[in-house]
């Protein structure tokens, strides 16, 4: 059935960047994919009590290309879509509890599964370096027009309560300072992604969050340092599958 199916769309984003974190055609998407990976999971575990492995890893190299397609999508959203669809992949690898299924794989399974790994980006896996950096490109576009409006001020601590609801109301300085820290800090994240100073620069960004009164680094980064922690966890957990792999 599912070969059968038309290859995934590239969905359109919100609509209102400020007001909408994901928006209708994404969520669509996601359920898609996530409908399509169930399938292919079912499939995988089908396969494995039929004594096939190879044929349970090829269902598994099929969610990680899924998991490729959605990590393309530019938001955190989809990017933490992606990454739960990897997750899947790893833990079917660990199971059954006995005999996981990354030992019984021959050296045939086990090359198709590796090259579905590798058909990820080894430092960016599920698309969340590339969700912060698209991201917050589009809604500092967006906080910036707000600016633009006679009560812009207001404007932009309305959009921030919505997310930080200490937020108060900042002069147009402030806030156009929150906006250039929260671009120096997407720049920062994007260089130290896979480096040892990630842990520094999101302790960091955490802190200016909270203490941001504005709630501007809030706004443009939202779940930014979570994300780049959580991303340092997959890629050990991806290396650390690939070398157990036959």
């Amino acid at each position: 059935m599912l070969g059968t199916l038309e290859p995934l769309r590239t969905p359109a984003g919100p609509r209102d960047p400020l007001a909408e974190r994901i928006g209708p055609e994404r969520m669509r998407a996601i359920a898609e994919a996530r409908q399509r990976a169930s399938v292919h999971r079912a499939e995988a575990a089908r396969l494995l009590a039929r004594g096939q492995p190879d044929g349970a890893a090829g269902e598994l190299t099929n969610m990680l290309d899924l998991a490729r397609v959605v990590s393309t999508w530019g938001s955190p959203s989809t990017a933490e879509a992606a990454a739960d669809l990897i997750e899947a992949v790893l833990e079917a690898l660990s199971q059954p509890d006995g005999v996981p299924l990354s030992r019984a794989l021959t050296s045939s399974g086990g090359a198709a599964i590796r090259a579905g790994f590798a058909r990820l980006d080894s430092n960016d896996p599920a698309g969340r370096m590339r969700a912060v950096v698209e991201t917050i490109a589009t809604r500092e576009s967006a906080l910036r027009s707000l600016m633009d409006e006679s009560n812009g001020e207001a404007l932009v601590r309305g959009v921030a309560s919505r997310y930080a609801p200490s937020a108060e109301l900042g002069s147009a300085e402030a806030i156009d300072r929150s906006v250039r820290e929260a671009v120096a800090f997407s720049r920062a994240l994007a260089d130290g992604w896979d480096r040892p100073s990630r842990v520094a620069i999101t302790t960091r960004l955490r802190q200016r969050q909270g203490a941001d009164r504005t709630g501007v680094l809030i706004v443009l980064l939202g779940e930014a340092p979570e994300a780049c922690d959580a991303d340092a966890d997959l890629r050990a957990r991806i290396a650390a599958a690939v070398e157990r792999l036959p």
